[in-house]
């Protein structure tokens, strides 16, 4: 019993140090969940922004939003739990100690504050270089391709009204318009 309540104090520094370094190895797996986050919600903007305002559709997307992003924080718990049961288990024996979460919740402060906001701004601004790159490599010259083929067949089809639509659309959703 007296084992539970009392460790060397070289131990307990050690578990402080392991402490800090599980809550950073907790902001990192947090920047992973963040940079899903982003991702998509970066999609629901873009859905947002060409929605007419007072729409059923905005109104929605602020719902789809809501719930993927309760879906990210609620994974992240899970994953947070079990990184903290293990931790509990291997450093300390299954021995609870108050000062290690606190320690742990320092690391991850730190991390957020310093690393973290660096790292969720180099991934917003590398996926949207990606997708950027993505539209321009692939996107706008298979759109241009078919609008070629339509243009092509557009003697053959001259008052074709699905034809039509289907240039409108693809116009619109690349922004040729």
């Amino acid at each position: 019993m007296s084992d539970f309540i009392y460790s060397p104090p070289s131990e307990q520094l050690l578990l402080l140090l392991y402490s800090v370094c599980v809550g950073i190895g907790v902001g990192i797996v947090y920047s992973f969940f963040d940079t899903i986050y982003i991702v998509a919600d970066l999609y629901i903007d873009k859905y947002k922004e060409k929605e007419v305002k007072n729409q059923p559709c905005e109104k929605n997307k602020t719902i789809i939003s809501k719930i993927f992003q309760f879906s990210i924080d609620f994974f992240f718990s899970i994953v947070y739990t079990i990184i903290i049961v293990v931790f509990v288990f291997c450093a300390n024996n299954g021995k609870y100690r108050l000062f290690m979460m606190l320690f742990g919740v320092l690391g991850f402060i730190i991390y957020k504050i310093t690393v973290g906001r660096l790292v969720s701004f180099l991934m917003r601004k590398l996926f949207e270089l990606v997708q950027k790159a993505i539209r321009f490599i692939i996107i706008f010259p298979v759109v241009r391709l078919v609008l070629f083929i339509f243009r092509m067949l557009d003697a053959v089809f001259a008052s074709n009204t699905i034809k039509k639509g289907i240039i409108k659309s693809l116009r619109k959703d690349v922004g040729l318009q």
